[in-house]
């Protein structure tokens, strides 16, 4: 029964093994997903930095 139970247990591992392997490498959706997420967190950042920027603007306006 000891037998039987380990050579499952090693059947499972190898099984968990390969999953774990395929799972490295990136395919063209992983790609282009990560793409898109550095232009549209690039885009975030592009607008945040132009509203402080307008903010600024009519602070300095309004102060004059």
């Amino acid at each position: 029964m000891s037998k039987w139970i380990s050579m499952v247990l090693v059947g499972l591992m190898m099984v968990v093994g390969a999953t774990l392997d395929g799972c490295k490498k990136e395919g063209t959706a992983e790609k282009a997903g990560k793409a898109l997420d550095s232009a549209v967190k690039d885009a975030a950042d592009a607008a945040k930095d132009t509203a402080e920027d307008a903010a600024k603007a009519v602070e300095e306006k309004a102060a004059e």
